[in-house]
């Protein structure tokens, strides 16, 4: 017969959450700290004009796992505090932020407050943050009870490794922080830079000589809408790129539909490198988005709702254009042409037919587009370090959490 008990190393034991060192304890989550269950005051309470109390109401009021209200309420229910652990208990299920506010807090979160080291607390509850989708509940949503977040069980080390351990965790998400700084003010420079080289404030060397101002269908060979395609989440051999993936110059894959295995393909939708997209119809602040396709995938489709731009030879390249589409200047006019409601907008091809630019000697497109290129990779560059080190952490954090690995001098 096959053996099937474990092996436990010296110095661990078994637990009702898994191997643990010998020394750790288990314990509920109530046990170890004070929780407050937010409850919404009257939505009549609310405004935008900082008019009592922050209030937060679930994951939309936090970012970069910070608080960050929308709103403020003149009707005080439940509170939390600086310092105070915020964790939603409504989808998503889990997500942890620490408080920045003296707040109110409603129904779709809860304040957390640990009796002995809340930076310890913090750091495993967001190690728990997937555990707790086996908690949810309800159709329309997920959500966890009082009862379930009271009762989460915790391999809880002495004080004294509590303490090394968020030290130690800490000096990283430090080092994410600085990565994050990093990157927003490469961002901010080419914002920036821009601006500046695409309105022509500020030119190369050796271009002399004004611009000459265009209407887009001077310089458009052609514009297609993509297909109608039945799509879902299933996946399939058929990436569809939608308004959802177009981001500001960029296209994002982080959530992808697939056309049904049954739909009839057109090759003149299948996409290829440098191939530029405008978002025909979207929200009234989002339509008229553009970007470019990088090889995000191997292979993807577009949809009805993007509009393939190609231009003729009065354009360098589908990357000037886009750098070009994303200034300020020109998304300020493309706003100003979409008819419709705040919800559901468009943008019709006669105006953008009409769209004037300003259209610097093609070696000057050229150079323009090189350089904000550059500053493209060395952006994408600080992103990739930074993926790096939320992985690193990740991992760490897992094996210091659970004891497999052990603090030294703690």
């Amino acid at each position: 017969m096959m053996n099937n008990k474990i092996t436990i190393a010296d110095g661990y034991k078994n637990s009702k959450v898994g191997v643990i060192p010998l020394d750790w304890e288990i314990v509920k989550l109530l046990e170890i700290s004070k929780i407050t269950m937010g409850q919404s005051p009257s939505s009549e309470s609310y405004n935008d004009k900082k008019i009592g109390t922050p209030l937060i109401q679930g994951n939309a009021d936090c970012k970069n796992r910070k608080t960050l209200p929308r709103n403020y309420t003149t009707e005080k229910t439940k509170e939390c505090f600086i310092g105070d652990i915020i964790m939603t208990v409504r989808a998503p299920v889990g997500a942890i932020s620490n408080s920045l506010h003296n707040a109110c807090i409603g129904r779709g979160v809860c304040a957390i407050k640990s009796k002995s080291n809340n930076k310890f607390l913090y750091h495993f509850l967001v190690d728990c943050e997937k555990r707790w989708e086996k908690y949810s509940q309800g159709s329309t949503f997920t959500a966890v009870n009082s009862k379930d977040v009271k009762n989460l069980k915790i391999p809880l080390p002495p004080l004294k490794e509590q303490q090394k351990i968020a030290e130690f965790l800490t000096t990283w998400d430090e080092a994410i922080s600085m990565q994050n700084d990093l990157i927003k003010a490469k961002e901010e420079l080419k914002k920036g830079l821009m601006q500046k080289l695409l309105s022509g404030e500020v030119r190369f060397d050796g271009f002399v000589g004004e611009w000459k101002e265009v209407r887009l269908k001077e310089v458009l060979k052609s514009n297609k809408l993509g297909g109608n395609y039945k799509n879902s989440l299933e996946i399939s051999n058929n990436p569809l790129i939608k308004m959802g993936n177009i981001k500001r110059g960029q296209i994002n894959i982080k959530k992808i539909e697939y056309i049904l295995n049954k739909e009839p393909l057109i090759n003149e939708h299948l996409i290829k490198y440098g191939d530029l997209f405008f978002n025909t119809r979207n929200t009234l602040d989002l339509v008229g988005k553009v970007a470019i396709w990088r090889n995000e995938l191997d292979r993807a489709f577009y949809n009805s709702n993007l509009m393939k731009l190609v231009f003729n030879e009065k354009i360098e390249s589908n990357f000037f254009m886009n750098y070009l589409f994303n200034t300020e200047k020109v998304l300020v006019k493309l706003k100003s042409y979409a008819t419709g409601t705040t919800s559901v907008a468009a943008i019709y091809t006669k105006d953008l037919l009409n769209l004037k630019i300003k259209l610097p000697p093609l070696q000057e497109q050229q150079k323009i587009a090189e350089v904000l290129s550059n500053t493209d990779k060395e952006i994408e560059l600080l992103k990739n370090e930074l993926d790096a080190l939320k992985e690193q952490k990740k991992g760490l954090m897992q094996k210091l959490l659970s004891g497999e690995i052990r603090v030294k001098n703690a």
